[in-house]
């Protein structure tokens, strides 16, 4: 049926882009960059709990739980991604017995200060970049 090569189709593709992880010069780096990567977005979600005083009672479980679920309303295929995070983020701490409200603002705060280390962080590595000279695709894939 289409729903199976569907499925087919994007196992496949997901073990082709796993497996790209193999062309990089340094696939170490790359796991250990990935790994600070979740780490920091982790400590921002931790750490936004604690603004506000109706939150700063969660736990370390608790805001990977919120972590996850937002990482999740990521990947929804929603319109340009409109609310999908902000939606999870509520619905977590919903989960977690937070109103509506709450979560709300808990997910606009994440949402702002990931948004902030995104560009913050291209910037810093599109000026280190073009300072070293290494603004090549050549520079970060193994030649074959």
């Amino acid at each position: 049926t289409k729903l199976i090569q569907k499925v087919i189709h994007f196992l496949i593709g997901l073990k082709k882009g796993l497996m790209s992880v193999l062309l990089i010069k340094r696939p170490y780096a790359f796991g250990i960059y990935t790994l600070l990567i979740w780490f920091f977005y982790y400590l921002m979600v931790y750490l936004s709990l604690f603004i506000l005083k109706s939150t700063s009672v969660v736990g370390a479980d608790d805001a990977v739980f919120v972590l996850v679920m937002g990482s999740l309303g990521m990947i929804l295929p929603t319109p340009a991604g409109t609310g999908s995070y902000h939606a999870s983020t509520i619905i977590a701490l919903g989960i977690l017995g937070f109103s509506s409200e709450v979560g709300l603002l808990v997910g606009t705060m994440v949402h702002a200060s990931q948004l902030v280390m995104t560009i913050c962080s291209s910037l810093g590595v599109l000026l280190y970049l073009s300072y070293t000279g290494k603004m090549q695709w050549q520079a970060v894939l193994k030649k074959k």
